[in-house]
């Protein structure tokens, strides 16, 4: 039980210490305002995706631990689907916010990955 919440403890503290970095360095500009959705389809399925993730972090902590590693790969998919969207959305020569959902994918995928090498035994 705190092998999972430790490391998401971590993704959490990296993703933001990196988030830091990349507009410390001025690579990305957050925008003033939430990023603007594509379409309402965008919208829709950011806002279920966002919803499935919370339900099963819950019953999978809860009622389901063989199925812990969905704790990271849920969002996995969740911040992949963003960064597709708002790659989409970029103006030219502007803001890059893609790249900060990017790196939260990479660092879930890494903590399934570690999840998975500790969880063996």
């Amino acid at each position: 039980m705190l092998l999972p919440v430790a490391l998401i403890a971590g993704i959490a503290v990296l993703s933001e210490f990196l988030s830091y970095i990349l507009r410390r360095g001025g690579i990305v500009e957050l925008p003033a305002s939430d990023p603007d959705y594509v379409n309402k389809r965008h919208k829709y399925i950011d806002k279920s995706l966002y919803v499935m993730v919370h339900i099963v972090i819950v019953l999978t902590l809860t009622m389901f631990p063989s199925y812990r590693i969905l704790i990271f790969l849920l969002p996995v998919l969740h911040y992949a689907y963003l960064a597709v969207m708002w790659h989409r959305t970029r103006i030219p020569g502007g803001r890059r916010t893609y790249l900060l959902s990017v790196i939260s994918a990479v660092l879930f995928l890494t903590g399934a990955v570690l999840y998975g090498f500790f969880n063996m035994g």
